[in-house]
């Protein structure tokens, strides 16, 4: 989480306007893959290469000390600074990067942040995303295996599919907000791939609580949160769009939103299933979560910095 807040001021430094929500699907994608591929490698390194799993926590650490003593070397915080970016790439970086605003401090910096209706709306439009990847990781495979019973080889295919299809949504959604944004303007481009991608997945789970095949059932789930993650790359470009040089601090404020959400969504869900005696109740609460989250993006302007300059 660390790094997905810290790549917002790189990202706003680095990446042009019109290719914010790419970027973003980009880098969630690839997240995203680490996370289908992980359990994988695991599989492989204990079982054919008879790593002890508590090595195997030993080998992920030095490659991340690896992989930071790389990125210390090789990254500049801005681009005019690096010395492989040339005139060209820096000029073509820094078009439409907006001046930055006077800077608030104490108590007016939060007011002014938290108060806003587009602050507000952003994080509660972000709660249905946090909460879907949680239930994935979480509740999905008892779900199956309690409700559907499914067995062990086609629960973990299962179990994996919505983060695996994830991939190509989350990288979708970035590209289509770039695309729609600069034909229709950056508020089309960033509010309709995410109402879209909300209003599909609540579809979806409504259908995957209704259905009565097991595996139709376990295909719109995964379809669900597919769908949902369409609409990261665009929240996360709204982000980078209002909070310009604050962004991390905007990512930050958002993004623990979306986390308080998803932290309860786990006991939410094992209360539900207690006290309804039903497994797909917690499903018709996602949906009501997602229709929520489609929901606020009507009120998300991304041509409404936090901390606008006088007179924008």
């Amino acid at each position: 989480t660390d790094s997905w807040i810290l790549s917002q001021s790189s990202i706003s430094r680095w990446v042009p306007l019109r290719e914010r929500g790419t970027i973003k699907g980009i880098f969630f994608a690839g997240a995203y893959t680490a996370g289908a591929v992980t359990p994988l490698l695991v599989g492989v390194l204990i079982s054919e290469w008879h790593v002890p799993w508590r090595a195997i926590f030993v080998v992920f650490s030095l490659t991340g000390f690896v992989w930071a003593g790389i990125w210390y070397r090789w990254f500049r915080d801005d681009p005019a600074g690096h010395p492989a970016v040339n005139t060209a790439e820096r000029d073509f970086i820094l078009q439409g990067r907006h001046v930055d605003a006077p800077l608030l401090r104490g108590w007016s910096y939060w007011k002014r942040l938290l108060g806003q209706r587009n602050i507000l709306a952003l994080c509660l439009m972000y709660v249905p995303n946090s909460v879907t990847f949680y239930f994935c990781i979480t509740w999905l495979p008892t779900y199956l295996r309690e409700y559907h019973h499914f067995e062990k080889a086609e629960l973990g295919y299962l179990a994996a599919l919505p983060l695996i299809l994830s991939v190509g949504t989350q990288f979708l959604g970035g590209w289509v907000s770039d695309q729609i944004t600069a034909r229709l303007g950056l508020a089309a481009g960033r509010r309709l791939p995410a109402m879209v991608g909300y209003a599909l997945a609540a579809v979806a789970i409504f259908i995957a609580a209704s259905a009565s095949a097991p595996r139709t059932a376990a295909v719109f789930i995964a379809l669900a949160a597919a769908s949902c993650m369409l609409t990261t790359a665009p929240a996360w470009g709204t982000v980078l769009d209002i909070g310009r040089e604050h962004s991390a601090v905007v990512g930050a404020t958002m993004n623990t939103a979306g986390q308080i959400g998803a932290i309860f969504s786990p006991m939410i869900v094992a209360k539900s299933v207690t006290w309804f005696n039903d497994w797909n109740f917690p499903l018709f609460l996602l949906g009501g979560l997602f229709v929520t989250g489609a929901f606020c993006w009507l009120f998300i302007d991304p041509n409404q910095p936090v901390f606008a300059k006088e007179g924008e």
